[in-house]
């Protein structure tokens, strides 16, 4: 339930969920039922005032990927107009090529690809997430989902991609039959478990904590209740959990998505990470201040070109003020006496134009255009060696003869 009385930033979506890949199959080849699904939901959005929904359907066969693409056609068609948002989730690892992502991005907002159950029920034992593309893990990885997402020109931007990640593992059990995956375990469920209580941060008794290097995630290994079988569990701990929100942040994606929230327990250490990467910093004077004036020097004043122009105005104008003072005996003494320093003037504020140029080419234009940034540089750097030479025949020639 959605209290009205409450104004806050957070957007609430609707998610319709569905793992079955048998009921997928049918759901999706039922096109009456997937109008009803959409119209079902339409008016639960409405209803909440809710932002947008989030479909998660998963586990389905290759020959219905076009019918799940008039699903979410249908979404977009519907909901759209009433400007709400469509998020897509996609799992990890599908060798099937099932979801025509480049054509499903015409009807989605954001895409959310799930960083984990890499290994799971059914599958042989190992992390339940995996970053990194490896020999070691079938070569299943986030890092190599991405990659093959943004190959050949996507048509969608990184910043609509999120990453999926979970505060949850998978634990295995070696018996006399082989390795037996027994159920997914959230990282605070076994917390509390191996202290009875909850903690808040990531402690399993005198059981030490692995890390997979190749994977970056993290495992314990320990005997069952009665000693008879080992057990292992692959989770993310808060250290490899950084690591992960890190990697999404050098890749420029849209951010991060958890599975689940409740996952955590009242382990601290999650949050924080997340506070850190994504969080709002405490007001200050750099974020209040110094950053904005930055930001407003950057759009409006941090033209490529602008020194260049402010620079000859410059010149002109000082050289102009020198010859005045120069030839017109009536002004003030005080006015004569400053045309000693007009020169070196000249020259601190060409050395300046001349840094805003560099500045402005470096943060505005990337150095696109290299023809024109070489002239107006070379052109600056002119200006300012004809002022460092006027500044020098004036102090060191002509002093004595300058009022």
């Amino acid at each position: 339930t959605i209290s009205k009385e409450v104004k806050s930033p957070v957007n609430i979506f609707l998610t319709v969920f569905s793992y079955d890949g048998e009921e997928n199959n049918e759901f999706l080849a039922d096109d009456e039922a997937m109008i009803q699904l959409v119209d079902d939901v339409d008016a639960l959005l409405e209803k909440k005032e809710a932002k947008g929904v989030t479909v998660d359907i998963q586990n389905f066969s290759a020959k219905n990927s076009g019918q799940y693409l008039r699903l979410l056609k249908r979404f977009s068609e519907i909901l759209k107009p009433k400007d709400r948002e469509i998020i897509a989730v996609i799992p990890a690892v599908d060798p099937d090529s099932a979801y025509l992502v480049n054509q499903m991005a015409e009807y989605f907002d954001y895409l959310i690809v799930t960083g984990y159950d890499f290994h799971g029920q059914g599958k042989e034992m190992g992390p339940f997430s995996v970053l990194y593309e490896t020999e070691t893990w079938d070569y299943w990885s986030i890092e190599k989902r991405v990659t093959d997402l943004m190959a050949d020109e996507p048509a969608f931007e990184p910043q609509q991609v999120l990453i999926s990640l979970g505060w949850i593992g998978s634990l295995y059990e070696e018996t006399g039959s082989g390795i037996q995956h027994l159920e997914y375990r959230s990282v605070g469920f076994m917390n509390k478990t191996f202290h009875g209580t909850d903690t808040t941060a990531i402690s399993f008794g005198n059981v030490k904590i692995q890390e997979d290097k190749a994977s970056r995630t993290n495992f314990i290994e320990y005997q069952n209740e009665d000693n008879s079988n080992w057990r292992t569990y692959y989770f993310t701990d808060t250290t490899s959990f950084t690591f992960n929100l890190d990697w999404i942040e050098k890749q420029e994606l849209g951010g991060v998505a958890i599975w689940t929230l409740a996952d955590a327990g009242n382990i601290k250490g999650y949050w924080n990470a997340i506070a850190e990467t994504y969080g709002r910093p405490p007001p200050s004077i750099m974020t209040n201040v110094l950053i904005p004036l930055w930001e407003f020097i950057v759009d409006e004043w941090l033209h490529p070109y602008l020194s260049l122009f402010l620079s000859i105005i410059i010149v002109f104008l000082f050289l102009g003020a020198l010859i005045y003072i120069s030839y017109k005996r009536s002004v003030p003494e005080w006015l004569r006496k400053l045309g000693v320093f007009l020169p070196f003037i000249i020259f601190l504020l060409m050395l300046f134009s001349l840094l805003h140029d560099l500045l402005a080419h470096l943060v505005v234009d990337q150095w696109d255009d290299p023809v024109k940034t070489t002239l107006s540089l070379v052109f600056g750097s002119l200006l300012l060696l004809i002022a460092l030479w006027y500044c020098v025949r004036v102090y060191y020639f002509d002093r004595k003869s300058v009022p």
